[in-house]
């Protein structure tokens, strides 16, 4: 096995408009993509920037063939499947111990991972932009196949939040550049959640 990693970071903005949008979500800065859902949007509404990241065990065997390949006993059997998800858990654990540390050079702090494992349904509508900027299909062996995350090894994706607590977020229409054609302003909305004055 050669366990493999990979993450990007973004910046955001809280996006609320309706009628496209009929919950809370989270646009990536610079993309078209928006992540939808309850758990991300409290997760990242007060965040600076938000980290997709996913690692795999970088072997050729999916779980399963790994499992066939090396069970031997009924043991084995029993006890495979959780050596296998315990090396991908410490594999996205190391991954985020970097993340973590190149928070703290920049004076932020990185919160916890947001794992698909534990909250796919959340990640679900999601799943296909986190890959695709991950490019994970070609790094990690990931892809949608009949809506559901097929991997060529054993891994896992997930969402890490960083915040700067020394101060609260810059975002504020003065301060943008686009704030004289923004379409959210338009319907009397911001993408930081305030109603903006009325001139």
């Amino acid at each position: 096995m050669s366990p493999k990693g990979a993450y990007k970071q973004f910046n955001l903005a809280p996006c609320t408009l309706p009628p496209s949008y009929t919950e809370p979500a989270i646009k990536l800065v610079g993309t078209m993509s928006v992540l939808k859902g309850e758990a991300i949007y409290h997760k990242l509404s007060n965040a600076m920037h938000c980290v997709l990241m996913g690692v795999s065990l970088g072997c050729s065997l999916s779980q399963a063939k790994l499992v066939d390949t090396l069970v031997n006993t009924n043991e084995e059997q029993q006890l495979m499947p959780l050596v296998i998800n315990k090396t991908v858990e410490q594999t996205a654990n190391m991954l985020y111990a970097h993340i973590a540390s190149h928070a703290r050079e920049q004076g932020l702090r990185a919160d916890y991972a947001l794992d698909f494992d534990e909250n796919a349904q959340e990640l679900e509508p999601s799943l296909s932009d986190i890959l695709f900027y991950l490019k994970a299909e070609s790094t990690l062996g990931m892809a949608i196949k009949n809506s559901n995350l097929t991997s060529t090894s054993p891994g896992t994706i997930g969402i890490v939040g960083v915040y700067d607590d020394g101060k609260a977020p810059l975002r504020s229409c003065r301060l943008c550049k686009f704030s004289h054609s923004c379409s959210i302003r338009a319907i009397g909305m911001t993408c930081h959640d305030r109603t903006p004055k009325q001139r």
